[in-house]
């Protein structure tokens, strides 16, 4: 049977893949796989070595092969060398600044053309490994224990189907819980996410049998990879109600894995029915689509249209909506889609007698229990990450869908106007589209194919002289040198360099292996930069009033005093405190820009006072 099929591939992949002695659920990179440029063999270095001599030397040398006294032979070749030797020898004794001078000139060309076809060398022959995210589900070599990966449909904001419990309290059910009638709505897109799930007890008891079985329980001992060592039952006794969800999104640079440590503790901790994190396009092992397409109409043509023929479309860019922050977010909402539906399964109890399965709706009281649970997550957001969070809090508060925001954390926030200094931008539109979709479906005639040959030549011109460059350069800047991360890392990132680890570094360098890697991280920073002033989720400072005055939601700003990336010990924290009196700021001592990589324990812990003192202000 296929559940059978499953089991037998979940053992085969643990047999040949074990996790990390000092985080459970990360796993090293597969040998066959190369994060880094393989060396070059000795033996080959040497005929580099070798070939380039020859080639600055050709003229000298070719003078040598055709003088009429040379001979194909071993002793003549040996009898060769060795007066070329000599006549060098007796030049630099006889030092002129003209001999010093062709010298280092004749120095100067060998070491280039040595450099340059070490380079191409390795670059054809022992470049690092790219592969797609669907070659690491097939072979089971995803990074981590919680990796998934899907096709995800992005949802488009403010298109939350309206819809929740009805008047009896009963869950209203639906074959989605999400509305989307909007034809030009984004693709589907394969997307990398990890997800934790909580205790058993958690995701399917209501608050009210919850609460007394958490009573009733010894201290439970919490698996975390960094040592989160405090007891799950003692933190859940200082909640009143548990989340249905906890959604995390990642800042730049990193992926869902940077979450990978804390997230189990964070859910168990907050008495979670499950935690979700995704790798933003761009990043991490989520697909990279291309920026570009030709558009006939409504529909991508590609380059040529269903006939075979030219097709008479207009080049357009699309990385301003696959690679923006809503795409970002309608990925998220549309993972909480699939964790809406499993709970409203949950709503119904399920007894068993004998063979026989029947399905009997709760009771009244505990069904209402359950629809504030359902109803309840929490959102966090790191650095670039914390934009997301709040346009997804946003998005759900605004709609009477299933889910509310009942917690929104923001670690670190790189927010515009709030953290970081206003940036100005353009009114035009995102997108650098030679041509648009308004009007007709695609011009013809001499138009169209003129608009079509400087699409192309534009395209092709960017592609070799902008896109190919940069990335080159990216990959060897981040996959020339093993220590990168690890340096980047302990300079830049960590407060304590001291605490970094090495799985800290594998969790950092994993998606440098993924296919396009470097396209994506280029594509998303295009996006940004010629994003406009037209989104509605343009003003940082405006999402995060917006979401500190919503009824029942608590803002949490936690940021390290030694963070060197977004500095807000100091100024810029009093003025938060001014600006934002209902966001309660956190100041972590000794930490850096990844406080929740850094040290889980401490950030944890931390976290928790700031909730307890707010169910304590609140119940006083």
């Amino acid at each position: 049977s296929q559940q059978q099929h499953q089991q037998s591939q979940e053992q085969r992949r643990q047999v040949q893949r074990s996790a990390r002695a000092d985080e459970t659920n990360l796993y090293d990179i597969p040998s066959t796989l190369h994060a880094t440029y393989r060396p070059i063999p000795i033996f080959l270095k040497f005929l580099i070595g070798i070939g380039s001599l020859a080639i600055v030397g050709r003229s000298k040398l070719y003078q040598i092969v055709t003088s009429p006294h040379f001979r194909w032979t071993i002793a003549s070749a040996y009898t060769t060398i060795t007066n070329a030797f000599t006549s060098l020898l007796s030049e630099l004794r006889a030092f002129s600044w003209n001999n010093a001078k062709n010298l280092i000139f004749y120095l100067f060309r060998t070491s280039i053309i040595a450099i340059l076809s070490t380079l191409g060398i390795q670059e054809v022959f022992f470049r690092p490994s790219r592969v797609s995210t669907q070659y690491l589900m097939e072979n089971d070599l995803l990074p981590s224990r919680l990796s998934r990966y899907q096709m995800v449909t992005p949802l488009s904001l403010g298109k939350l189907k309206k819809h929740g419990y009805d008047s009896s309290g009963e869950v209203s059910m639906s074959s989605s819980s999400w509305e989307d009638d909007d034809n030009t709505a984004p693709r589907p897109i394969g997307v990398h996410f990890i997800q934790y799930s909580g205790t058993q007890s958690t995701q399917q008891l209501p608050d009210r049998q919850l609460n007394d079985q958490v009573q009733e329980q010894e201290p439970k001992q919490i698996d975390s990879p960094k040592g989160a060592t405090e007891t799950s039952a003692k933190h859940q006794r200082g909640q009143q109600s548990n989340l249905h969800a906890i959604y995390l999104h990642h800042g730049f640079g990193a992926s869902s894995l940077s979450w990978l440590p804390v997230l189990p503790p964070l859910v168990e901790r907050l008495r979670a029915r499950m935690g979700i994190a995704h790798d933003a396009v761009g990043f991490g092992f989520t697909d990279r689509p291309d920026e570009e397409r030709i558009v006939c109409g409504n529909e991508d043509c590609g380059i040529r249209d269903c006939n075979g023929s030219r097709a008479g479309g207009s080049f357009e860019s699309t990385a301003g909506d696959q690679y923006s922050v809503e795409t970002n977010v309608g990925i998220g909402l549309a993972l909480l889609n699939d964790s809406v539906d499993s709970l409203e399964s949950s709503a119904y109890s399920t007894c068993e007698s004998g063979e026989e399965k029947s399905a009997k709706p709760i009771e009244e009281n505990e069904a209402a229990s359950a629809r504030e649970s359902a109803r309840s997550i929490a959102i966090f957001g790191h650095s670039m990450g914390a934009k997301a969070a709040l346009i997804m809090a946003k998005t759900l508060s605004e709609q009477n869908s299933l889910l509310k925001p009942k917690l929104v954390v923001l670690v670190a926030p790189a927010l515009e106007g709030v953290s970081l200094a206003a940036i100005k931008r353009g009114s035009g539109s995102s997108s650098s589209a030679i041509s648009s979709r308004s009007g007709k479906s695609g011009s013809s005639g001499v138009m169209g194919r003129t608009k079509e040959w400087i699409g192309s030549f534009v395209s092709v011109w960017k592609k070799m002289f902008v896109d190919l460059p940069f990335q080159y350069g990216l990959r060897r800047l981040v996959s020339g040198n093993e220590n990168f991360w690890k340096n980047a890392l302990k300079n830049f990132v960590w407060g304590d360099p001291q605490k970094l680890t090495d799985s800290d570094v594998l969790r950092f360098q994993w998606p440098s292996i993924g296919k396009d890697w470097e396209r994506g991280l280029l594509a998303f920073s295009r996006s940004r930069l010629s994003s406009s002033s037209s989104s509605p989720f343009d003003d940082d400072g405006r999402l995060l009033r917006d979401i500190q005055r919503l009824e029942g939601v608590r803002v949490v700003i936690m940021y390290g005093s030694k963070d060197r990336i977004v500095v807000i010990d100091g100024v810029v924290a009093e003025r938060l405190k001014q600006d934002y009196p209902n966001v309660k700021l956190v100041r972590l001592e000794g930490m850096g820009h990844d406080p929740f990589e850094e040290d889980v324990d401490v950030f944890l812990n931390e976290l928790e006072k700031v909730l307890g003192q707010a169910c304590h202000s609140s119940n006083g």
